[in-house]
């Protein structure tokens, strides 16, 4: 593999690529500002293509890592990029590529992270192998691979998942995964019934958790042992994180126990967090 200057004309965009890009305002800024800095700085880093040129096509290459600075080079109106060019391989070694490259640059959403397991199993890899290359366990990949598949028939939480909205963990929508109706239209309503409970539950903890300004001399940052600027104490504020992040899709009721907890209303939650005579009895 060398280094060349070749024709931005000259470049075709991957098959697949690891990380989305749906010309969204943010993404659109994050383009604008790669694009400043390479205009200000260079090009500081070459990008990665294979030469996929034959006798019937005059030059080209296939792009494999690199798309973003690819789309900032366009918008500059660049006509040369510096590239490492590779030999033609096939598509599963480029997409396997761009995706270790990416996961390797911490450069992927989890969303991203699910739809890259996803592609790599139907590459034939097995989830073992997808996780020694993406450095995830078995059980990452499976979590993964298994959430995004489900959810395909309830695009909305595909959506917010992508989106990264707050309620989209893997362990929640893992079990979504595992919601079951009678048809595949009420299998589909479960989940969004089930999404939709969860994410009210998290509105009515951030409306017990939001920030307060302190009224305090005191600078620097809040630690443990100080009360942060929250309506509850810090301690009943981690236990209440930790408490969440434990309950199921049935477990709506514990998650206001947990919230009653927050605001003092109980000592307790059962099977997570007990008073000293509780555990003793």
């Amino acid at each position: 593999m060398s280094e060349q200057t070749i024709l931005v004309s000259s470049i075709l965009d991957p098959e697949w690529n690891s990380r989305l890009y749906t010309e969204s305002k943010d993404e659109q800024a994050e383009t604008a500002a790669l694009a400043e800095s390479m205009k200000m700085q260079g090009q500081l880093q070459a990008i990665r293509v294979e030469d996929v040129s034959h006798a019937n096509v005059p030059v080209q290459y296939r792009l494999v890592i690199g798309s973003r600075r690819l789309r900032a080079a366009k918008l500059l109106g660049w006509t040369k990029l510096n590239a490492f060019v590779a030999p033609d391989t096939d598509e599963p070694t480029r997409v396997i590529q761009n995706i270790t490259e990416n996961v390797q640059r911490k450069d992927l959403t989890q969303f991203e992270q699910a739809r890259a397991c996803v592609k790599l199993r139907e590459l034939g890899l097995k989830a073992e192998d997808v996780g020694g290359r993406l450095g995830f366990s078995k059980q990452k990949v499976s979590n993964l691979a298994v959430s995004y598949i489900a959810l395909q028939k309830t695009p909305a939480i595909l959506d917010a998942w992508r989106q990264e909205h707050p309620a989209a963990t893997v362990d929640f929508l893992r079990e979504l995964a595992t919601v079951k109706g009678k048809t595949e239209e009420d299998t589909a309503s479960k989940v969004s019934d089930a999404w939709d409970a969860r994410v009210k539950l998290l509105d009515k903890a951030d409306a017990i958790l939001d920030p307060e300004p302190k009224d305090t001399k005191k600078k620097g940052k809040a630690t443990e042992k100080d009360d942060p600027p929250y309506k509850v104490p810090v301690q009943r504020y981690f236990d209440l994180c930790k408490a969440i992040q434990k309950s199921k899709i049935a477990g709506g009721k514990l998650v206001i126990e947990c919230l009653k907890y927050a605001v003092g209303e109980t000592d307790t939650v059962k099977g997570i967090i007990e008073t000293e005579e509780s555990e003793a009895a």
